[in-house]
């Protein structure tokens, strides 16, 4: 398989668009302690409400920041390139012609990032990358399924930055967003039609699902589908200036500090059963009580 030479190309312990981040608290460190983390966030202007600071947990520090489609195109068919469009339209031509028969309530069938919205939702492949506004559910996601000695990263994104940099580029995508001309949803008509057209813009449909919704999420997405989600980024700035709007937090998954992150995050009510609303996130969070014994003092089997 001949590699594409546009596309990023990461290996075990080295992300090709390092260049492009910044690395938290520092290369070579992490955060392992609750206290850590939230003095972290205190003293950093993540938590500045005048900047829009967007999160997404992950929980091998490996990771590169991608979408399911990309990976999905890697995975299945090959480099990306003109491909992804075509299979983006046909994968979601095939889920719209089908998934109305388990849907009491289609979206319309022009609105495409609904229906997006819906298949990340169920797990499928699409341009959307998830992200939230909270850094505390980014952090429980991320911690989540991880060992001790593991490492995890939260990414975070100051969105309104990366937007002022495509309204430069695309002025008239500018004008709309300011217009909030959202009856006729002029701002996706003009995202849907545009093509060959690189950068990263921040989405929503305007009805939410339970999980958008409890996530507190909202999507990034990369405007050309013909292009890796990084490769869409590095093209808005220059590293050097990139990198002060795009972090990478590693945390270090010791088990003290797993602990106290389930127990103190419960206490903010960030948890599996009301991130994930219904039976599922009940199930999930199983596993996350066993490190908490205490709730379970006294409750034995029968012999």
């Amino acid at each position: 398989m001949v590699k594409n030479p546009s596309e990023p190309c990461c290996v075990k312990g080295k992300c090709c668009s390092e260049s492009y981040y910044e690395v938290k608290p520092e290369p070579g460190k992490t955060i392992d302690s609750w206290d850590a983390l939230l003095t972290f966030y205190r003293d950093s202007e993540l938590r500045h409400w005048k900047k829009r600071w967007i999160f997404r947990g992950h929980r091998d520090i490996s990771w590169c920041l991608e979408t399911s489609l990309e990976r999905a195109i890697r995975r299945q068919i090959g480099p990306l390139g003109i491909r992804a469009a075509k299979w983006e339209y046909k994968l979601e031509r095939y889920f719209r012609r089908i998934a109305p028969m388990y849907l009491p309530d289609a979206p319309n069938e022009d609105n495409w990032i609904e229906w997006r919205a819906l298949i990340r939702h169920y797990g499928g492949p699409t341009r959307l990358l998830d992200w939230t506004y909270s850094f505390f559910v980014a952090v429980f996601l991320a911690m989540q399924q991880t060992k001790d000695h593991e490492h995890c990263t939260v990414w975070a994104c100051n969105v309104d930055w990366w937007k002022k940099c495509v309204v430069r580029r695309l002025p008239r995508l500018g004008k709309i967003v300011k217009a909030k001309n959202s009856k006729s949803e002029t701002e996706f008509n003009y995202l849907g039609n545009l093509k060959r057209t690189k950068g990263i813009w921040p989405v929503n449909p305007f009805r939410l699902n339970e999980r958008l919704h409890a996530q507190q999420g909202v999507f990034l997405m990369p405007l050309d589908v013909s292009g890796s989600f990084m490769e869409n980024l590095r093209d808005l700035a220059k590293p050097t200036v990139g990198r002060k709007h795009l972090w990478k937090i590693n945390l270090s998954c010791n088990k003290t500090f797993r602990k106290e992150c389930a127990a103190e995050l419960q206490r903010m009510n960030i948890q599996n059963e009301n991130l994930f609303p219904g039976l599922e996130g009940l199930a999930r969070d199983l596993e996350n009580e066993m490190l908490m014994p205490e709730h379970f003092k006294g409750i034995e089997p029968k012999p």
